[in-house]
């Protein structure tokens, strides 16, 4: 449903010419056709965007019945869409790098830039903002660029039990990067399930041409899907589950007793635990 301007709304107005004079198929001179008018939200105020649509005059020619829109207006904001794209960033920092809730965005957009939306609009905007970044995130250049200077990853994945439903969402994160590689549902914390993120992730880690130094996870049924390399088991998270009810802290080979690990993996795996909290990792 498109949006109901209201009538005192003052617009600033921004014409859009297509950047090409000449058709690429005949070579005559391009002519406008059409006008096609967009409003939209910016930071800077309501916006009026007329875009001058040009073909190509000469009927004989193929590309006649073909309309140009200019390329600047997909710089402004997408099809469609109400809200420019300075908006949408806007939007996206405030919802994921200072986790504002909807209600807070709502009223900060009303009260500093007067742009009025719904919370459905607000959460529309925003679940496109988190496809465009996840595409961005799984990017094969900028993925190689982010780690040029990194030597080898250091991957962890994290079982994340919704408040609602069966399914787990399983997370795997890269720690020398910072970054969320990717994250799947699962119905079933099976080793078979499991593995194949371990093999997702480690193919990553391949077409980016770096080793995995270590996994870490806390679940001791990791242990068993093949992965080579040292595993470690986050004994900080039982720990602080034990400090919340009262009790003494578990010390790292207290808490990894159960597993039944051999004294030098065990001397690695308390040495990587105290190395990831030294870098505030975990």
């Amino acid at each position: 449903m498109s949006y109901r301007w209201p009538e005192d709304t003052l617009f600033t107005r921004l014409e859009c010419n297509v950047e090409e004079q000449w058709c690429r198929t005949c070579g005559c001179k391009l002519t406008v056709c059409d006008h096609r008018h967009r409003r939209l939200f910016t930071l800077h105020g309501p916006l009026h965007v007329v875009c001058k649509l040009v073909h190509c005059p000469a009927r004989v020619c193929p590309a006649h019945t073909r309309t140009i829109s200019p390329e600047a207006e997909t710089a402004l904001a997408m099809p469609w869409w109400v809200l420019g794209w300075d908006v949408v960033c806007w939007l996206g920092h405030r919802r994921f790098a200072c986790h504002w809730s909807v209600g807070q965005i709502r009223a900060e957009l009303a009260d500093t830039y007067q742009i009025r939306l719904s919370d459905d609009a607000i959460e529309r905007y925003i679940s496109r903002y988190q496809r465009m970044l996840a595409a961005r995130q799984h990017d094969p250049q900028q993925l190689t660029a982010a780690y040029t200077d990194v030597e080898a990853v250091m991957l962890a994945i994290d079982g994340l039990q919704p408040e609602k439903g069966h399914e787990t969402l399983y997370v795997v994160r890269e720690l020398e990067g910072k970054r969320v590689w990717f994250a799947e549902a699962l119905l079933s914390s099976a080793t078979v399930e499991v593995e194949g993120l371990l093999v997702q992730a480690r193919t990553w880690a391949e077409r980016l041409g770096k080793p995995v130094r270590l996994w870490m996870s806390d679940k001791q049924e990791a242990d068993t899907v093949g992965e080579p390399r040292i595993l470690v088991f986050i004994v900080l998270i039982r720990n602080f589950g034990q400090e919340r009810r009262g009790e003494d802290p578990l010390t790292e080979r207290e808490a990894l007793a159960p597993y039944h690990i051999s004294e030098d993996r065990l001397f690695l795996i308390i040495y990587y635990i105290k190395y990831l909290c030294s870098k505030k990792y975990i």
